[in-house]
């Protein structure tokens, strides 16, 4: 059974599961701040203040970007400001950072559900960087057919599994809850019109490549 026909209960238990290990962390740091407040009594701590408060605006920042990538389509991404202003927010205090030129599009209206593929490809490019490292975001002059995340870090993992799925070559067997990004990715944008690929371009390095619409691959 290929990626195009994973079974629709398969697929909505790989993805909550996978939402739901990203968002079990910083729940779970609110819940211990409330408990140590219930155990001291009285003033709360300015560490378990800072703790606690930390954690609801991480589990914010994840929930609105989840929702925007993997709900129902959203005004949220339909430009690049949008979807940058989300994917910063997702990743604001991690060890992965967001390189996103000044020079790049703004307020330019992205196509049809092309904003939701950038944000499902930006979790992939994370996935990728166990230790850490940097996804920027490249446009080429042809902004309107084509963009690349450029993926560095000190190790790159998972590349020819996220290959295979972009290819559509990976059957749903394989696809596990850690890997249903990149399978959500691919079917994102091919109902938008796009395809992807990726590139290892030497140790620590990949890119990611989304080709809009009828543009000729590179």
């Amino acid at each position: 059974m290929g990626l195009g026909t994973m079974d629709d209960l398969r697929f909505a238990t790989l993805l909550c599961t996978r939402l739901c290990h990203d968002l079990v962390g910083p729940v779970g740091a609110i819940n211990n701040g409330l408990e140590l407040l219930e155990e001291i009594g009285g003033e709360m701590p300015d560490d378990i203040v800072a703790m606690t408060r930390d954690s609801a605006r991480a589990t914010a920042r994840r929930l609105e970007f989840f929702r925007a990538a993997f709900g129902l389509p959203s005004s949220a991404v339909d430009s690049f400001d949008g979807v940058r202003g989300l994917a910063e927010g997702m990743f604001a205090g991690e060890k992965v950072s967001l390189d996103w030129p000044a020079e790049a599009p703004a307020e330019e209206a992205l196509g049809d559900g092309h904003g939701r593929v950038l944000l499902a490809l930006i979790l992939c490019g994370t996935e990728m960087l166990p230790r850490g490292g940097c996804i920027a975001i490249r446009f080429p002059p042809q902004v309107a057919t084509s963009l690349d995340l450029d993926i560095s870090g000190q190790v790159v993992t998972g590349a020819d599994a996220r290959a295979r799925a972009f290819e559509g070559v990976m059957t749903a067997a394989e696809v596990s809850p850690r890997g249903v990004a990149p399978y959500v990715a691919t079917r994102l944008a091919a109902a938008a019109g796009g395809r992807l690929t990726l590139a290892v371009l030497g140790p620590g390095r990949a890119r990611v490549s989304l080709v809009l619409g009828n543009a000729p691959a590179s």
